[in-house]
């Protein structure tokens, strides 16, 4: 029995995928520096501007700390003081619109700030544990930022604890390998409200961007996604942020109509609807319609020369068509080949001895394989005699029952 395991992280942002590896803000004050956000109409986004950051950290005297930016791969470090004796520090660098910025000892270990022009934001905190236990003022999107962060990596943590009890348990003990993914499994829901609660809270506002890391599933996840998407292009637009979020939701709506066109596809070929139909080429190079073969029973068998268990199913497709073709019954072969020779050699050792064979010679891009769908082989459609689908995937004593009940 296969068990459903619980997730543990999802999408990396553009902050946590930085690493410690940075650029001075000389080495890229000659870019075009594209994650800075243009000046947008709504007055709810600061205009350009600058922001103090000032704070102190306990335990770290004469250590230097930084200031990096976010939105550009790898980090840009902006800036860097060094603590006092009492650990203050401060810095003042200019802003535009909103973004992420980090005040820490490294790009990946920093305080996680949401800032705007105009912000004054006071931190606090130990050394010892600053990503994690900082306190923030003066910037209420930074607050928001960090309690979603503190509860996610509580969750994270009980996750990490479960995961590690889970690998410690005996493959056999099933019973305790399905109470522990049940944990898991409440724990993850419990976390997706949240998730949630807080997109719901956060209702455009850039600081949505925090819970992208955290939509599982972007296609089932879409109208969360676009939320937060609509936030970042409002209040971050034109930068990496943003980006991120639109390919995401470009992709799930890729999906989607995918997902629609394959539902639509598969909904023209369920049982009771006509057969899609189909003309192609025979061995002698003339037309053959599945149409013409109204009025008769007809297998619409797609196989390939070099697919084992087509071959390997041909045999007892031979006998029931010797059994039942004076009742009306008779086979339309569509071979996957793309090479000619293979194709009819393949049908003289079979003995394939039908007249309705037709190939385009596409191989899996063969036009008849995306008419119906074929994605496997062998794939069967059972056709009536009125031309509608009766039965699909039938082969050996399936098929052969189904022709009886049938033909009689």
């Amino acid at each position: 029995m296969r068990i459903k395991s619980f997730a543990l992280v999802s999408f990396t942002l553009l902050f946590w995928s930085c690493g410690d590896t940075t650029t001075t803000s000389e080495e890229t004050s000659g870019t075009n520096n594209s994650d800075a956000p243009t000046e947008a109409s709504d007055n709810s986004i600061p205009n350009t501007g600058s922001v103090d950051i000032s704070g102190k950290i306990e335990g770290a005297s004469g250590s230097t700390i930084y200031l990096y930016r976010y939105g550009v791969n790898p980090a840009e470090l902006a800036d860097s003081a060094q603590l006092a004796d009492n650990g203050a520090f401060s810095f003042n660098t200019a802003q535009q619109g909103y973004s992420f910025v980090g005040v820490g000892f490294q790009a990946n270990n920093a305080a996680l700030l949401l800032v705007g022009s105009g912000d004054e934001i006071q931190l606090s905190g130990s050394a010892d544990n600053w990503s994690r236990d900082y306190q923030v003022t003066g910037s209420g999107y930074s607050d928001d930022v960090r309690n979603y962060l503190l509860m996610r990596q509580e969750y994270t943590d009980k996750i990490t604890l479960l995961k590690e009890e889970l690998a410690a348990t005996a493959k056999t003990d099933q019973a305790t390998l399905e109470e522990i993914n049940a944990q898991g499994m409440a724990m993850q829901e419990e976390f997706v409200a949240k998730r949630d609660n807080f997109i719901k809270e956060m209702d455009d506002t850039p600081a949505l961007y925090i819970a992208l890391q955290d939509i599982y599933d972007p296609v089932s996840d879409i109208d969360q996604l676009k939320k937060i998407g609509e936030a970042t292009n409002k209040y971050m637009p034109n930068s990496m942020f943003s980006n991120q979020v639109n390919q995401l939701i470009q992709q799930a709506e890729q999906q989607l109509a995918y997902a629609d066109q394959q539902a639509s596809s598969q909904g023209a070929l369920a049982i009771g609807k006509p057969a899609p139909e189909l003309s192609f080429p025979t061995p002698e190079g003339k037309m053959l319609s599945l149409s013409s073969l109204k009025g008769k029973v007809v297998l619409l068998d797609f196989w390939a020369s070099w697919c084992k268990p087509c071959r390997m199913e041909n045999p007892n497709v031979v006998k029931l068509y010797n059994q039942y073709k004076d009742k009306g019954f008779t086979v339309y072969s569509v071979s996957l080949d793309n090479n000619k020779v293979k194709w009819t050699n393949a049908i003289q050792a079979d003995g394939l001895s039908w007249p309705n064979h037709v190939s385009d010679l596409g191989g899996w891009n063969s036009a008849p394989a995306a008419i119906y769908g074929v994605n496997s082989i062998p794939q069967t459609y059972l056709i009536g005699e009125d031309g509608t689908i009766i039965a699909k995937d039938l082969r050996g004593e399936d098929l052969a029952n189904k022709l009886k009940e049938i033909l009689g």
